[in-house]
């Protein structure tokens, strides 16, 4: 049963349709290869603590899939288990429904439901994004399933049915880096190369004030791009808020700007925000401070000292 203990024990034996995305550095906002591999080397599963979000998403996954049911014709069950590669023992996917093989059809279907809203729909206008698209090949893969959907339904309404098929190509490519990733990071117990501060952070949660490395001149170079970078930005900042300024005099005391009959810029006034004053509940009652008081995480500050 998905969500269990036990679900969670097997899932660290390879690599799944979710953790696809991550792997190849698609997703480096929400999850890294580091990631991954911790959760996949970690000594207990790790377990994400559902919130009332993923709750109600399960629960409307069954009310999409009758949508799609309804519209398409076509059968759908759902499976608890997990699927694994026929021939890659390491690549497993676990499904949000199969469609059961019609008359026209060689095999079975993948089924993958996605619940979003108008605002981020533009996102299915274009095609499929990259981070989607890797999933659903994904279980393709590991079936061999030769078809697949995605059921989108945009604002609780409007159910948008995208037919898919294998990608050879994709699949290769994915298939090489998920090879890398598992035989030289995961059986080997080597962490992947740190894409994102969090990563390096992970890795190197202490520092050794009393080491020094010295660079080279090619990172020397680097140190110097980066000091141009930042004044670059900052004048472009100095000039982003001159400009503003200039807009904010035209407005003066109005809230609106329009051009050619359209509204191109807003400047609106909302109620005063409540805000905590900790400086002086401290003062008034520091004992009731101390108690609440968080520590959090030791910091780094990343200070250039190139003139």
């Amino acid at each position: 049963m998905q969500g269990t203990i036990e679900w969670l024990k097997e899932r660290q034996k390879g690599i799944g349709s979710s953790d696809v995305a991550a792997i190849l550095g698609l997703i480096p906002q929400w999850k890294t290869p580091l990631d991954v591999y911790i959760e996949k080397t970690s000594p207990e599963p790790i377990q994400s603590l559902e919130n009332r979000k993923m709750t109600v998403g399960k629960k409307i996954e069954s009310f999409i899939a009758k949508l799609f049911c309804d519209e398409t014709g076509y059968k759908v069950m759902k499976r608890n288990d997990i699927v694994w590669h026929k021939e890659i023992p390491y690549l497993f996917a676990s499904l949000d429904r199969v469609i059961q093989k019609p008359p026209d059809k060689n095999t079975s279907g993948v089924l993958e439901i996605k619940n979003t809203t108008s605002q981020t729909a533009d996102k299915w206008e274009d095609g499929i994004s990259d981070y989607y698209m890797v999933q659903i090949q994904h279980q393709l893969d590991v079936t061999g399933y030769e078809w697949g959907y995605f059921a989108v339904l945009v604002d609780g309404w409007d159910l948008r049915n995208i037919p898919v098929y294998p990608d050879k190509e994709l699949i290769e490519i994915k298939n090489e880096r998920l090879a890398k990733f598992w035989l030289d990071h995961v059986e080997k117990r080597i962490p992947p190369e740190p894409i994102t501060e969090k990563d390096i952070k992970t890795l190197y949660p202490k520092t050794n004030p009393n080491e020094v490395i010295e660079i080279t001149d090619e990172n020397y170079n680097k140190l110097i791009e980066l000091k141009l970078i930042k004044e670059k930005i900052k004048e472009l900042e100095q000039k982003q808020e001159d400009l503003e300024l200039q807009i904010k005099l035209l407005l003066q005391d109005k809230e609106i700007l329009t051009y050619k009959g359209n509204i191109v810029l807003t400047w609106k006034q909302y109620d005063p925000v409540e805000r905590f004053d900790s400086k002086s509940f401290k003062e008034k009652y520091p004992d009731l401070y101390k108690e609440f008081i968080k520590i959090g995480e030791p910091q780094r500050k990343f200070i250039s000292k190139i003139k």
